[in-house]
């Protein structure tokens, strides 16, 4: 599986590239910087040379007089590329481990984390090397090879970046759907991830779990690849499964779905829409044709394009419509909880009588209008998340919890414009998460005094002209806020 033969040759041939790159190394070392910075720079370098070197040390499978001299050496194949993945991964991870060793002594770090993270960055490394060579060579020339592995590298963040607009366009509450779960879905981001967590013990063993998971599958495919792979492929068309016709039949997917996100047919009509959305439909056909022209490298005109590109439109406008039809399938009514919660009650421009009565009473100014901000938590965030004294009461709960059903009920079926929103903050002790509602209703005087009653409730009211003021649980008004919530 290994030869020193092959290796050592590559050591010879590629001596200057890997001078250059140590020299680059201990330049960043040398620098005047502090050494996390220089740490961070490296991992740059890495990152860089993950994309770089496959492409290079793996040149010769798509050039037709190379690969014919690397297949007559008396080296097997799997030994041939067993040795140059080795080479590549050896090529970027002792530079960086040289900066991480120099890092670890400044720190300083204890011995048994250092060589924790020292494998970690190997790993890190070893799955960027081996993903990448695998995606180059699922291609038949150099060209290919590099738009692949630009396609499937940039292809998770498009699926994350569709997929987050299809939630916070149908998913009540949602200004930001967490997606984090994402990232172990890809490699790449995952690996990049994890350096720039590097330090975070908590999430790093899931990481590493993962990342050596995608290793041992991508090695596996990348050592069965190049040993069936057929020398005539070789400047040919790249038309196995996961190269052009995966990649470009699955781009057009997700462009469909992102026109598709955002319809409204039940205002004004299917073809309202595909009239709007005309030059967006037109642009991606035009777009489909033009990547199986570079596909094929000649123009192809065929009725399976027009055929396959209306199906994926009725898919994509159907499954969209049904998400919100459905109200996102019930996605709404699940938002984190965790042990810090707060909610945010604003509304505005309110005329009731009550209200202005009592606001009048206090202010020399007369009053027609005024807002109220209410804002409840059951943790103090300044006492690092230890309980208030007492936990909200059932009135308030299940008030707020009324006005979130509000909320959502008015995304599917109101106006948009509202002068009243809430928005609900959670922490689960590593991750913040905001939910935001628009509002359609009025609050009494009634309802206000019944939330004051709860400590965890600070209610402000502030008239169109004059001081704001706190809502105490007797119903009064005060500039000073006597409650028990602090900040």
């Amino acid at each position: 599986m290994f030869s020193m033969e092959y290796f050592n040759y590559l050591l010879k041939s590629k001596k200057y590239l890997l001078i250059f790159i140590f020299l680059i190394t201990l330049l960043n070392i040398f620098a005047n910087r502090k050494v996390g910075d220089t740490l961070a720079v490296e991992g740059v370098l890495a990152l860089i040379l993950c994309y770089v070197l496959p492409v290079y040390f793996f040149y010769y499978v798509h050039d037709k007089k190379a690969v014919d001299s690397y297949y007559s050496i008396p080296v097997s194949r799997n030994a041939i590329v067993t040795t140059g993945i080795i080479f590549t991964i050896a090529s970027i991870f002792l530079p960086l481990l040289l900066t991480f060793i120099i890092y670890a002594i400044k720190t300083p770090l204890y011995i048994v984390s250092t060589l924790y993270y020292c494998f970690m960055i190997l790993v890190i490394v070893a799955t960027l090397v081996i993903f990448n060579t695998t995606i180059y060579l699922i291609a038949n020339n150099v060209f290919d090879g590099v738009v692949m592995i630009g396609a499937y590298t940039v292809l998770p963040l498009v699926i994350w970046i569709m997929t987050n607009y299809l939630m916070t366009t149908y998913v009540a509450g949602n200004s930001y759907y967490d997606l984090t779960f994402a990232s172990y879905l890809s490699p790449v981001y995952l690996s990049v991830y994890s350096f720039v967590e590097l330090f975070d013990k908590e999430c790093m063993f899931g990481y590493l779990i993962t990342l050596l998971i995608y290793l041992v599958v991508f090695t596996t495919l990348l050592l069965v690849g190049y040993k069936r792979r057929d020398v005539s492929r070789v400047n040919t068309p790249s038309s196995k499964f996961f190269a052009y016709p995966l990649v470009i039949y699955i781009y057009v997917f997700i462009s469909m779905f992102t026109i598709a996100t955002g319809n409204n047919f039940e205002y004004n009509g299917v073809f309202d829409f595909l009239k709007n959305n005309f030059i967006l439909y037109v642009l991606l056909f035009v777009a489909f044709v033009a990547a199986h022209f570079v596909y094929k490298r000649k123009l192809y005109l065929s009725y399976k394009l027009p055929l396959f590109f209306i199906i994926a439109m009725v898919i994509s406008l159907a499954f969209t419509s049904i998400f919100k039809i459905n109200e996102g399938f019930g996605l709404s009514q699940n938002y984190k909880t965790g042990e810090f919660m707060r909610y945010n009650y604003n509304i505005w421009n309110q005329d009731d009588k009550e209200i202005l009565d009592l606001i009048n009473e206090h202010d020399d100014e007369h009053s027609y209008q005024y807002s109220i901000f209410i804002e409840a938590v059951n943790f103090d965030t300044n006492s690092r998340n230890k309980k208030i004294k007492s936990e909200y009461k059932k009135e308030t709960i299940d008030y707020l919890e009324s006005i979130r059903q509000e909320g959502i009920s008015y995304f599917y079926h109101g106006p948009r414009e509202s002068n009243s929103s809430l928005s609900v903050d959670t922490y689960d002790n590593k991750n913040y998460y905001s939910y935001y509602y628009s509002l359609e209703s009025d609050i009494s005087l009634e309802t206000l005094i019944m939330l004051a009653q709860d400590e965890n409730v600070s209610i402000v009211i502030s008239p169109d002209n004059g001081f704001s003021y706190y809502l105490l649980p007797d119903g009064s008004l005060s500039i000073n806020n006597y409650l028990t919530i602090t900040y």
